[in-house]
């Protein structure tokens, strides 16, 4: 499933005039600290083609049009997994135009049922060295190397691993939570810069919050509750005192404790 966003983007915030034609492919840029799945609108001639969906990693910038831009105008639909829950502020956009689930392109954007449209936001590519560019951010004003680490940081925090506050600075307290997750998860260091880390810390962040997922009460002998664990970090932590630390032993512990809870 998948939220529309609650953000401020950048670009979307541009005057509302035509970019002319530029001389290389359309870049989209995520500054935010949000992975975004977008959609762009191209107006020519007062057709509007639409096309989507680009999923861009926070950090990222990703083609979406091959070719030199000839387009009276373009617009921008970005949304956000619902792994994030509801963003801060409402939706912005001055046009409704046609999406669908999965890839698609619509060569008349405007030509599907009401249900089935989008409001799309007008935004004035910038140039760059790179060719024109729409860059999605927000209030923070995240560059490239400062969103990518506030996206690791709001997903670190959302899978367990205290990495607050989000603001794109690497601190000790980042480190540590990232380091933490590496080792928890058996990865190492040089995993973090490949392009498929957030796909990891998303299937981490959904697994914690999926209602399948074990958790168990820490209360000690007096009464005293000291908070929640998952099921699998409790049967890491005791593997690992044990000096045993590996995955069959995991799994063992794991086959062990749900059948004495099923007897239970």
């Amino acid at each position: 499933m998948i939220r529309a966003p609650m953000l401020a983007l950048l670009a979307l915030g541009l005057p509302l005039i035509a970019a002319a034609p530029a001389r290389a492919d359309l870049r989209l840029c995520n500054r935010t600290s949000y992975r975004m799945q977008a959609a762009v609108g191209i107006e020519q001639r007062a057709n509007v083609e639409t096309r989507g969906w680009f999923k861009v990693d926070p950090g990222e910038c990703r083609k979406v049009m091959d070719g030199p831009l000839d387009a009276d105008m373009t617009y921008v639909h970005a949304r956000t997994p619902a792994i994030y829950g509801s963003a801060p502020l409402p939706e912005n956009g001055e046009a409704e135009f046609c999406v669908r689930d999965g890839d698609f392109e619509f060569p008349n954007g405007r030509g599907c049922p009401a249900a089935q449209q989008a409001r799309f936001a007008a935004a004035k590519p910038a140039d760059s060295d790179g060719g024109p560019t729409i860059n999605l951010g927000e209030q923070a004003g995240y560059n490239d190397a400062q969103a990518r680490l506030a996206g690791l940081q709001r997903l670190l925090g959302i899978a367990g691993y205290d990495a607050n506050p989000i603001d794109g600075v690497d601190g000790a307290k980042t480190q540590a939570a990232l380091a933490k997750f590496l080792r928890e998860h058996k990865l190492t260091a040089d995993a973090v810069p490949r392009p498929d880390f957030f796909d990891t810390l998303i299937e981490a962040a959904s697994a914690m919050d999926s209602g399948h997922t074990p958790v168990i009460l820490v209360i000690d002998r007096g009464g005293t509750f000291f908070g929640v664990i998952t099921l699998s970090r409790l049967l890491a932590a005791i593997a690992t005192a044990a000096g045993q630390d590996s995955p069959l032993v995991r799994r063992r512990l794991e086959r062990d404790v749900l059948h004495r809870d099923d007897k239970a």
